[in-house]
């Protein structure tokens, strides 16, 4: 196989629900949108977006996104902690401490 056929079926086998019989799968994605957090969707860089779009995206944006990431979660369980994105109220504080 070639390397990177190799890693394709590594990452799909991990990000499969089934995969180690779903034990480790929210641990998994935990991970990972901590991953994309600090390497992807940082707060400043997020808020730099925000500034150039010219008002395209704002806070209550940002809330929505957050609204739908929650209620994606299993269930009726809401996920508070460990989001992709930043809450409005983190960019806000994130915005106040640049200046």
């Amino acid at each position: 196989m070639k390397i990177n056929n190799i890693a394709t079926a590594i990452v799909q086998a991990v990000f499969n629900n089934n995969f180690a019989f779903g034990i480790g799968f929210d641990a998994i994605i935990s991970e990972a949108k901590k991953w994309l957090r600090k390497n992807v969707f940082m707060a400043k860089l997020i808020l730099k977006q925000m500034d150039l779009s010219g008002g395209t995206l704002n806070y209550e944006g940002i809330s929505i996104l957050n609204n739908v990431e929650a209620t994606s979660s299993k269930g009726d369980r809401i996920r508070i902690q460990n989001r992709l994105l930043c809450t409005p109220a983190c960019l806000k504080i994130v915005a106040k401490n640049w200046n």
